[in-house]
């Protein structure tokens, strides 16, 4: 292992160490391609995202970050109040290549994977510039099994949750190297820390927790400084004037926001913590998270696609995983003590601060409100690299604390040893690029949505007139199918050229895209069973569907399919064919019923959730898992993929 001021952490880097950047961010530039070869485009919050980068700089500069779902969980939605994430520092990082691409899909992409590659690059540069070249090579090519992992859709989503989370493992990396006595390392943490608490207030503690470490550790290297009698004040004034600075400007327009309305958006962020939010998911569900975060075999090396529930009961988790956790957070804290004992503040520092990272996201996941048996997905992804960052740490702390032995024991063979670890690194980050063109997330793109965007934008472009102003609303009774295609819709037109608004009372864009009172309304009807709007001078602009006769075939079968599963005794647990037997009314009862017709079940998704996380069909029965997702796509697509687009004039 490198030492701190050696020759392997000083100087320019290798030209081996700068082509292995190259392959680490390649990743994500193949990702691009591939989402871009595909037809991406944005639809709902991606649209969202990619309309508010297209406004800064203009009369419409966002002031604070997305919508924030705070709220929404508890029963009086009031409360929300329009909360949004703190500050639009995602916007505008991805303003440039929005702009530069003219408003192109591929521009987003673009964006977002600019984001992620300079988390990476930081990352390996700053590693390099504490550890060695080599120590850097082997972080990056576990942050390149933490990009297959999570998928090729989600590594280059603008999506706030998404994109954040490189910054994540950036943000620890820059925590730990200000904690282990590199004083402007507590830049990075201000610069990155308010751009991960700006996109996504669960991250926000985090990006806390880690300001606090970084500060600890600049003030006891100063500390100790004063001690031995060296020079501190003039690096002191510096570090803290530049972290500041950077805090300042970061901070900027949400402050600004917060005092030019009334009630701005951090007043209304904070109201709407204080208020209840239901049931949460609890201590216990976040510790079987965690089990699954560090265990053999983390998240983090787990191919996305292939996740199910993330956190089952303790007994499906299987000893092997428990106790490997255990065994994990156990090291660490041993690592904490051994390193603080022979003074080996870098070592120390990796182990505090994931141990500091672990125990703060955890408890902010605990207190997350609960969603059937768990959290929706995008609520927890922030352990993905923190659990990455925690095996970093345990590698590193075993690496500096064997190192004295390995030197005396292999001698000469020692520099094989690091050429072969150096060697395996870069076949890591050599197939990454493949794996990664093939890996999808655990929450593949809504095809489906953005194809029939591309259709009804078509179809309107020339019925259209430049230089009217249009409200594009939405009729629907499944809003993430409506509302995507809507979202898609007000960005795919405006690129356009058309001007295109919404309702003042748009979460997302009500702020600053709000229709005027004399707007033109282009009424959006998702859904066979949704009525189309009446009245003088309404008119069908364009119609799109998307099931063909082979998919009506599909479904049909599929809800035979189910109903014969719901209907034979032996695939059901002892309460739930006790629910059917004696016809009761309970909710779980209703649902079982429901499911034995699906074809008049507008919620058979959610209620097959509910008999599975009730316990009221046999746990060993996958088979329904897959026929319940199977049948409601199947629904989805037939039922709800019709869009019809009217235009109504002003009254």
């Amino acid at each position: 292992m490198a030492r701190a001021g050696s020759s392997e952490t000083d100087g320019r880097p290798p030209a081996w160490f700068l082509a292995m950047l190259v392959l680490a961010v390649a990743p994500l530039f193949v990702a691009v391609g591939t989402q871009a070869h595909r037809g991406w485009r944005p639809v709902s919050d991606d649209a969202d995202v990619a309309i508010l980068a297209h406004d800064v700089l203009s009369s419409r500069t966002p002031l604070v970050g997305m919508p924030s779902t705070i709220g929404h969980d508890a029963a009086d939605l009031a409360g929300n109040e329009h909360a949004h994430h703190p500050g639009p520092m995602l916007f505008w990082t991805l303003a440039v290549p929005e702009r530069v691409a003219r408003s192109s899909p591929v521009g987003i992409l673009v964006g977002a994977a600019l984001v992620n590659a300079a988390a990476l690059v930081v990352v390996g540069w700053v590693v390099a510039r504490l550890l060695g070249w080599r120590a850097a090579a082997g972080t990056l090519a576990l942050l390149s099994v933490l990009l297959w992992a999570l998928g090729r859709q989600w590594i280059v989503d603008p999506l706030n949750p998404y994109i954040a989370l490189l910054s994540v493992f950036a943000l620890c990396t820059f925590a730990g190297v200000a904690a282990a006595g590199r004083p402007r390392a507590l830049v990075g943490v201000a610069i990155v820390g308010s751009f991960v608490a700006q996109a996504h207030l669960l991250y926000a503690p985090l990006a806390a927790a880690m300001l606090m470490v970084g500060v600890a550790g600049v003030a006891l290297t100063f500390r100790s400084h004063a001690r031995r009698g060296l020079a501190w004040r003039r690096e002191a004034l510096i570090t803290s004037g530049i972290s500041l600075a950077a805090l300042a400007v970061a901070w900027a327009l949400p402050l600004y926001d917060q005092f030019a309305h009334s009630p701005g958006n951090l007043s209304a962020v904070a109201r709407s913590f204080g208020r209840q939010h239901g049931r949460l998911v609890g201590l216990d569900w976040t510790l079987r998270l965690d089990v699954q975060a560090i265990g053999v075999p983390p998240l983090f090396a787990r191919q996305g696609a292939g996740i199910g529930a993330i956190s089952r009961t303790w007994s499906s988790l299987g000893p092997l995983r428990v106790i490997s956790a255990l065994a994990v957070v156990g090291a660490l804290v041993v690592s904490l003590a051994c390193a603080v004992r022979r003074r080996d503040r870098i070592a120390a520092a990796a182990a505090a601060t994931a141990l500091v990272a672990l125990t703060t996201a955890t408890a902010v996941v605990s207190r997350v409100p609960v969603y059937f048996d768990g959290a929706p997905l995008y609520r927890i992804l922030q352990m993905w690299p923190i659990g990455c960052f925690v095996w970093c740490a345990l590698a590193l702390n075993g690496v500096r604390a064997l190192a004295p032995r390995a030197e005396r024991h292999l001698g000469a063979r020692l520099s094989a040893v690091r050429g072969a670890a150096v060697a395996a690194a870069v076949g890591v980050l050599a197939i990454a690029p493949v794996a990664v063109a093939f890996a999808d997330s655990a929450r593949p793109d809504d095809t489906r949505a953005e194809d029939a965007v591309g259709r009804l934008a078509a179809q309107l472009q020339p019925r259209l007139a430049r230089g009217v102003p249009y409200q594009l609303d939405v009729r629907t009774d499944q809003f993430f199918i409506g509302g995507a295609v809507q979202a898609g819709l007000v960005r795919e037109l405006a690129r356009r050229g058309f001007d295109t608004r919404v309702d003042p009372s748009d979460e997302y864009l009500g702020r600053s895209h709000a229709a005027p009172p004399d707007a033109v309304h282009l009424v959006v009807c998702a859904g066979r069973q949704i009525k189309a709007p009446v009245g003088p001078g309404v008119t069908q602009l364009a119609h799109v569907v998307l099931a063909s006769t082979d998919h009506v075939d599909h479904m049909r079968r599929l809800d035979t399919e189910l109903h014969d599963f719901i209907a034979a005794p032996d695939n059901l647990t002892p309460p739930g064919r006790t629910l059917l037997e004696r016809a009761s009314s309970a909710p779980d009862a209703l649902a079982l019923r429901r499911l034995l017709d699906p074809a008049n079940d507008p919620q058979r998704a959610n209620d097959g959730l509910v008999v599975i996380a009730h316990d009221l069909v046999r746990a060993d029965h996958h088979h329904f898992e897959h026929l319940r997702a199977a049948d409601a796509d199947a629904h989805a697509l037939v039922d709800e993929y019709v869009f019809t687009v009217y235009l109504v004039p002003p009254p």
